[in-house]
């Protein structure tokens, strides 16, 4: 079993990935996951508990010379009224002139029942990619270091025939730019391909403190380039514009907490909300015309570094960022060496196609395999707009100890809906301190050694949970006299 395996796809030499900042954060990196996946929930009367109901998880990888799959896009090609799905892969025999890795994709039905046409796409595909369709053209962009530069080769093919029309390399003209994990969007008419910029190329590991955006026509001729530094964030990330917003999802750090920043067309900085702790890569996105769709993974980490292990969710935020619903499609422990990692989605007739990877017990990056989980959206759905909690306080002993809270949402059969919890009390802590629908938190407490009784209070879901704990045991310290004999006193 190997315990120092990279987290992404290892470059070649000729090649810089995002494996050798994590690689540089510790020897010892565990990728966690196992095909367990959260099931639907189910209905409570005419209402629906969860806004999402899993139809089927589809295996897309391995499949016939396609030993393995990262970095996976779906998407409806209008052109071929069909669903595409593209990955990195390394083949078992060389295939369209690739003699190992290569860039490849496979045809379904929009019930994801395959159609038997699939084939490689592009050989640059040795590390980092980032792909997106926009109708029936396709965009990529894969990570590539020539002569020292880092860069990106780019490309643009047909959908329906997968004949290329533009593909090129594109060097940056700046030390400070990485090709990490490049994000492609359709932004402003435009096509913006994206990656990490470091305050120290030479800095191991790299602090990732903004991304560099290029823009690029539909045929992918340059126009301009722009660096987003307003708030600091790194890669794997997600855009859409909406409402003449252009509403940007990253996180804060490679293991930070999940934001969207927001600009207008003129890419005047708006501001940013978090959106959840420990989360990030929220590189697929979509809008429905009343909410937002976020596929995103959580983060679980031994004191607060590696190993680390990640599990993908999908949530739905309303127009304002708040949590509508949010609900786990992996869910694995440290232990496992697995993760789920690259979510990625796409909407269409009211169903989620949610695509993401996963390794093997143990295995490094040559295990990763992609799949889709297809989710049909729940016309009954009525999200939680209120919470209760139980019990509402705790009488404490002097010892150190906790309490859990359980949270109900209301109104009855209710789903999602965001609450937080928080405390001021520093002797107080609180864990989760955010969450949806009905869930609990733990309160925890540790000893009293003073000599008086202490109150304070928690805040869950806007009601307050309150906790008296007792005085410690303070010890008096034993005062010795002096002995004297009778013989020793004096003589009056």
């Amino acid at each position: 079993m190997n315990s120092s395996i990279p987290f992404r796809r290892p470059a070649p030499p000729t090649s810089l990935s995002l494996d050798r900042t994590l690689i540089a954060f510790s020897a010892v990196l565990f990728l966690i996951s196992s095909a367990r996946a959260a099931s639907a929930q189910g209905w409570a009367g005419p209402q629906s508990e969860s806004l999402f109901t899993l139809v089927k998880t589809v295996t897309i990888t391995p499949s016939g010379n396609y030993t393995n799959g990262d970095f996976v896009r779906i998407a409806y090609v209008p052109g071929r009224d069909r669903f595409i799905v593209t990955f990195n892969t390394t083949l078992d025999q060389p295939e369209s002139g690739c003699p190992k890795a290569a860039y490849a994709y496979k045809e379904y039905t929009a019930d994801m029942v395959e159609t038997g046409q699939a084939g490689v796409i592009s050989c640059h595909a040795a590390s980092d990619t980032g792909g997106f369709f926009i109708g029936n053209d396709f965009y990529l962009a894969s990570a590539e270091r020539n002569n020292d530069v880092e860069g990106w080769n780019v490309a643009k093919f047909d959908a329906v025939t997968w004949a290329s029309s533009v593909d090129y390399w594109y060097p940056f003209p700046d030390a400070q730019m990485m090709g990490f994990d490049p994000m492609v969007a359709y932004v402003n008419g435009q096509v913006d391909i994206s990656s990490v910029y470091v305050d120290d190329p030479a800095g191991r590991p790299p602090n990732f403190v903004a991304t560099h955006h290029h823009f690029f026509t539909t045929d992918l001729q340059f126009v301009s380039k722009r660096l987003l530094s307003d708030t600091q964030h790194s890669a794997l990330n997600g855009m859409i514009t909406q409402g003449g917003v252009i509403h940007f999802l990253s996180s804060t750090a490679l293991l930070g907490n999940l934001i969207v920043m927001w600009y207008d067309p003129s890419w005047t900085y708006l501001g940013v909300k978090t959106l959840k702790e420990s989360a990030g890569t929220p590189m697929g996105v979509a809008f429905d015309g009343n909410r937002f769709y976020v596929a995103y993974t959580t983060q679980e980490r031994t004191n607060g570094g590696f190993p680390i292990c990640e599990n993908v969710r999908l949530a739905a935020f309303d127009t304002g960022w708040n949590v509508v619903d949010d609900i786990a499609l992996t869910s694995h422990t440290l232990q496992e060496q697995t993760s789920a990692i690259h979510p990625w989605l796409e909407m269409k007739d009211n169903r989620l196609y949610v695509t993401y990877c996963e390794n093997t017990a143990g295995g490094g990056v040559e295990t990763l395999q992609a799949s889709v989980k297809v989710f049909d959206l729940s016309t009954s759905f009525t999200p939680c707009t209120s919470f209760s909690i139980s019990p509402t306080s705790a009488s404490a002993t002097a010892s150190a100890g906790s309490q859990s809270v359980t949270v109900t949402g209301s109104p009855s059969g209710c789903g999602g809906g965001s609450w937080t919890a928080s405390t001021s009390d520093s002797w107080l802590s609180v864990s989760p301190s955010n969450g949806s629908g009905s869930g609990s938190v733990v309160v925890s407490w540790p000893e009293n050694a003073r000599s008086s009784s202490r109150s304070g209070s928690v805040t869950i879901g806007g009601k307050t949970f309150s906790v008296t704990q007792s005085a410690g045991t303070t010890r008096r310290r034993a005062v010795r006299r002096p002995r004297h004999s009778l013989q020793s006193l004096p003589t009056p």
